[in-house]
């Protein structure tokens, strides 16, 4: 038995223990697969769990997907390993997952033959809409785009000149990217082919950034969220998290923001400025699903609702090195670091 307990502040109660019965064979004994190549369904490789509601007869109340059902849970998955570190995880709306291992490559989630498949080369940050992906490489030093098909004769082209510094990268109506050197939040046309910037806002070594077509986010040192609305106003608004590195942005559908980092997860309501601290403990991220926010811990991935009614779930646990949550449609997926030397995994699990 493992237990984990989670400081959890304002409506969502004061500690709760999720204490889980971890069976069978976990991620750290197992020999992981070459780099790129599919884990088989049953390779859950980590000893997490993910909670559902339980059938009469212990059946999952979800269709658990390539995740095992066990006890009336739905275990979690390896979608792929990689020998290289990855640097960053997406999904979008038809269930394809896109990370950065320096190259980009995409996978359906709940596919269980298919190799994942190499978009372009050379990426560390990445964002997606509907038709592409948008990257920053790992020199930092170019912004690029990709068709999601792969072998589509558009091919890979530069939405910027090379040499800006980009750090972190957001895509809604335009693409949006921090720099660090100089300090500036820059948006480009999503179409131009080495375009100039269609906005700059000159930003204190500004971290996260987040963007809905409506708004722009993003932290910097100078303190707070600033949300820049499309009227030019920019307003700063004390949350009490740091703008450091690790520090997620998830906006929501209905209003609110999210943000965690190492110190706090809080739900920062746009239309009041009123902020609410909903943990106490670090977090590795965040992401929104329909009335659910999942937020990654030191092992753990775990549920609480978005309004702040019924109880915090661990829907995965005794997580190697968990970070960047990402909500797909039918399922939570996140990067696991370590999970043998020298090996990280895609994980997912039913939702």
């Amino acid at each position: 038995m493992r237990c984990r307990t989670l400081a959890l502040a304002g409506a969502y109660g004061a500690a709760i223990a999720a204490c889980l019965s971890l069976e069978g064979v976990s991620g750290d004994d197992q020999a992981a697969p070459d780099a790129g190549t599919e884990a088989e369904a049953d390779a859950v490789g980590d000893g997490g769990i993910g909670v559902t509601d339980a059938g009469p007869d212990g059946a999952c109340a979800l269709d658990c997907g390539l995740g095992t059902c066990e006890q009336g849970v739905c275990r979690a998955f390896v979608v792929a390993h990689s020998a290289a570190k990855i640097d960053d995880l997406v999904c979008d709306g038809d269930g394809a997952l896109y990370w950065t291992s320096s190259n980009v490559l995409k996978k359906k989630i709940w596919s269980s033959n298919d190799p994942p498949v190499s978009l372009a080369t050379d990426a560390v940050k990445i964002a997606v809409d509907a038709t592409h992906v948008y990257f920053v490489s790992g020199d930092a030093k170019k912004l690029e785009r990709a068709p999601k098909i792969a072998g589509n004769t558009e091919g890979v082209f530069a939405l910027a000149p090379d040499g800006g510094g980009f750090h972190r990268i957001a895509v809604a109506d335009k693409v949006y990217t921090s720099l660090l050197d100089p300090g500036a939040v820059d948006s480009f046309e999503k179409m131009a082919n080495v375009g100039s910037p269609t906005s700059t806002i000159a930003a204190n070594n500004p971290q996260a950034v987040a963007a809905d077509g409506t708004g722009l986010y993003y932290f910097d040192y100078s303190g707070g969220l600033h949300h820049k609305e499309p009227t030019g106003a920019n307003v700063v608004i004390s949350v009490g998290v740091g703008a450091d590195p690790s520090t997620v942005i998830a906006l929501d559908d209905a209003g609110p923001a999210w943000l965690a980092d190492g110190r706090a997860v809080v739900r920062l309501d746009l239309a009041t400025n009123a902020v609410t601290k909903l943990t106490t403990t670090a977090a590795r991220g965040v992401a929104l699903g329909e009335t659910m926010a999942y937020v990654v811990f030191d092992d753990s991935i775990v549920a609480l609702a978005k309004d702040g009614t019924g109880a915090s779930v661990v829907i995965a646990s005794a997580q190697s090195q968990p970070r960047t949550v990402v909500v797909c449609p039918r399922a939570v997926a996140w990067i696991a670091g370590d999970v043998a030397p020298n090996v990280e995994a895609v994980m997912a699990v039913a939702r």
